[in-house]
């Protein structure tokens, strides 16, 4: 079992359908499917009925969402916990900017704080 296809399944899960999912995790929707049907192979089992107005989650869809959110809280304390540690950059950060795109960028900066590994 891939631990990206529980990622996908538990989207479809929140949303309910393809559509939702796939902007939460920022593929297409056939994308979700087929992440679903592999994850469905993997496990020999049925986790969705899919219905006309979305996916419906069977008896065994439903029982594995706390096994999988345990998973996904673990997966996120692990990056979070070790994302970048290696090569860590740090220091000041200056732009140089003319006068009038100096209030622009101000506001619009990201914070610069925290590695980014996702």
């Amino acid at each position: 079992m891939n631990w990206n296809d529980v990622r996908y399944f538990l989207a479809v899960m929140r949303h309910g359908g393809l559509t939702g999912a796939a902007r939460e995790l920022k593929a297409s929707p056939s994308t979700v499917a087929r992440r679903i049907e592999t994850l469905e192979g993997a496990l020999e089992t049925r986790l969705f009925e899919r219905r006309p107005d979305g996916y419906e989650p069977t008896e065994v869809g439903r029982a594995m969402v706390e096994k999988a959110m345990t998973i996904e809280t673990a997966m996120r304390d692990l990056e979070d916990g070790f994302c970048g540690q290696d090569g860590r950059v740090s220091g000041t950060v200056r732009i140089v900017t003319v006068d009038t795109l100096a209030p622009l960028l101000s506001g619009n900066m990201p914070p610069m704080s925290k590695a980014y590994c996702r």
